[in-house]
């Protein structure tokens, strides 16, 4: 049974979500119910720390793109960073890094872990 687990603190301007487990059909409403509620109460700009992240399909993707849409008209930012490698890249294949930035400066320049 998939599970995914969420931790969110401020730092600074940022709301940091931290996810561990899979994103997928089962654990989808819970991350979709969490930054719903965090963009809803005015959190423009969220950090997704995927380091723990063990998977994640085409629903939790699509999740993540309608957020950075959402975000990005509120004047705010999606940064996604500390992804494994094979994460990565399936971000990359799919081209998110260049939508989805990971530093300040506005790249797609996202830490990668090995």
């Amino acid at each position: 049974m998939s599970e995914l687990k969420l931790h969110c603190f401020d730092e600074g301007k940022w709301c940091v979500i931290q996810l561990q487990g899979s994103v997928d059909a089962l654990t989808f409403p819970d991350l979709e119910d969490a930054l719903t509620r965090l963009v809803e109460a005015g959190s423009y700009h969220l950090k997704l720390d995927l380091e723990n992240v063990v998977a994640i399909n085409s629903t939790g993707m699509g999740l993540l793109l309608a957020t950075h849409r959402q975000v990005r008209r509120k004047g705010g930012r999606l940064v996604v960073e500390r992804m494994r490698a094979d994460i990565a890249n399936i971000f990359s294949l799919l081209g998110f890094l260049q939508l989805l930035d990971g530093d300040e400066g506005g790249s797609a320049d996202v830490a990668v872990r090995k």
